[in-house]
């Protein structure tokens, strides 16, 4: 063939398409949203009309407020979605993250001495709200135990659309106690408690146990036993101090005792009844993992963590507060982050506690319990604790990655109508409710974010 004959052909140059974000399907803007938080969506509409409507379909909150409840452990049937507006969806999607901004703005002074922000509420945005407390006081379903329980522990199903109660029945004459597992669908046409899993622990004392994600671990007799209740799976660890809490991740648990704390790894769990099972394990060598902890407190209170059942969640981070009074007099906490250790040394534990920073808390009182308990509202930790008139909130930031230091904010969260010699309250930070029992007659319920009529 003559190369003579072949045409000259020039190449064809393709141009690259571009496509701005106004021009995705609809359909793509929506799926882009389900990944995005609440406020970022409300961000959107900042930009252009089409964003605007991409944003104000139901679909978007509905999925933002599902989100929303996974990452604060809260049960998919807290919120009537179905029946729920548009308004309505995005309010409570959004409700943890602007009862964050409530309560970090309207800042007054900076104490160089507690080491914390001080802020201030008008008592104005404090109004009774006029929802109802109870909307259905009959019992919607029963079983009938064995023996009495001594504890119940519960914590929301994966799909958060149901619960697992975990009852703890103790038997003193056969010297045991029987753990048992059910779960619990409430909106099933024929609810019902289904057993799923069941333990027996030869000692009728069980005081210190702790429930995680699919997994019961208890502490009697210098043993300290994980179960995965899921796989019927457990493994036992010999602990040669007292302890008096535990503190569980998923490889290791935390155990406060007389004299300080103490890491223990958990071994490699085997099926329940096994010989494997059986096997107690020598604990790795204990080490000072805490001395840089403890050196800098003159006496050491107490250790609080915000784990506890319903907090279930792999995205919640597990923080210990170490509380105890410093050299200098005042009272503090030492936060810190328990973090994977890197690399795989057989002479730690797979995971340690991280020191994020101490900060300083009022001295009316060295009991930590007089703190509260820690609650998560999405990028911080709340704590609340009662003075002779009000109620305080503390608000930290979360360590991240990049950020294990936290921000530190305190500020009067509520102030008490009358004096009274005693009060109860509790905080709802994903809904920015708050309930406070202030007299044998009087229960007040009060919202700090009132939704849009």
């Amino acid at each position: 063939m003559n190369t003579a004959e072949i045409p000259d052909e020039k190449p064809t140059i393709h141009k690259k398409a571009t496509l701005t974000l106004n021009e995705f399907p609809m359909d793509t803007l929506i799926h882009i949203q389900s990944f995005m938080d609440p406020m970022d969506i409300l961000a959107l509409r900042q930009c252009s009309k089409m964003l605007v409507s991409a944003t104000l379909h139901r679909t978007v909150w509905l999925n933002a407020l599902r989100r929303v409840c996974a990452a604060h452990e809260v049960s998919l049937l807290t919120y009537p979605m179905e029946n729920m507006s548009l308004a309505e969806l995005q309010h409570a999607a959004t409700s943890p993250a602007r009862f964050i901004a409530q309560i970090s703005k309207d800042r007054t002074t900076d104490d160089p001495n507690s080491g914390v922000l001080y802020a201030s509420f008008p008592t104005s945005v404090t109004q009774v709200s006029r929802r109802r407390l109870i909307s259905n006081p009959y019992p919607l379903v029963s079983i009938v135990l064995p023996i009495s329980p001594s504890q119940l522990l519960v914590q929301p199903t994966k799909d958060h659309n149901g619960f697992r109660i975990l009852t703890l029945c103790p038997s003193i004459m056969n010297n045991m106690v029987d753990v048992t597992v059910y779960e619990i669908y409430p909106a099933a046409d024929q609810p019902t408690f289904k057993q799923i899993a069941n333990h027996r622990i030869f000692s009728s004392s069980v005081k210190v146990y702790a429930l995680t994600a699919d997994r019961f671990t208890y502490y009697c007799n210098f043993l300290l036993t994980t179960w995965d209740f899921v796989e019927n799976a457990s493994a036992t660890v010999h602990v040669y101090q007292l302890l008096m809490s535990i503190t569980v991740s998923r490889t290791a648990v935390i155990g406060q005792h007389e004299d300080g704390i103490v890491v223990v790894e958990i071994p490699p769990l085997h099926p329940t009844g096994t010989p494997a099972a059986e096997v107690v394990v020598e604990p790795i060598s204990p080490l000072p993992m805490f001395s840089h902890v403890h050196d800098a407190f003159a006496d050491f209170a107490d250790l609080y963590t915000m784990q506890a059942d319903w907090y279930t969640s792999p995205d919640i981070p597990l923080v210990l507060d170490i509380f105890g009074r410093l050299v200098d007099g005042w009272n503090a906490y030492a936060r810190c982050v328990v973090k994977k250790v890197p690399g795989g040394d057989p002479d730690l534990p797979s995971a340690l506690p991280v020191l994020m920073g101490i900060s300083r808390v009022p001295p009316e009182t060295f009991d930590a319990e007089f703190y509260g308990r820690l609650h998560s509202a999405g990028t911080h930790l709340m704590r609340t604790w009662p003075t002779d008139t009000s109620v305080m909130i503390n608000a930290a930031t979360i360590p991240t990655r990049r950020q294990i230091e936290f921000e530190s904010k305190t500020g009067l969260l509520w102030s008490l109508p009358r004096e009274t010699d005693q009060f109860m309250y509790d905080l709802d930070p994903t809904t920015g409710r708050f309930i406070a029992w202030t007299a044998p007659t009087e229960i007040r319920v009060l919202d700090f974010l009132l939704p849009k009529v």
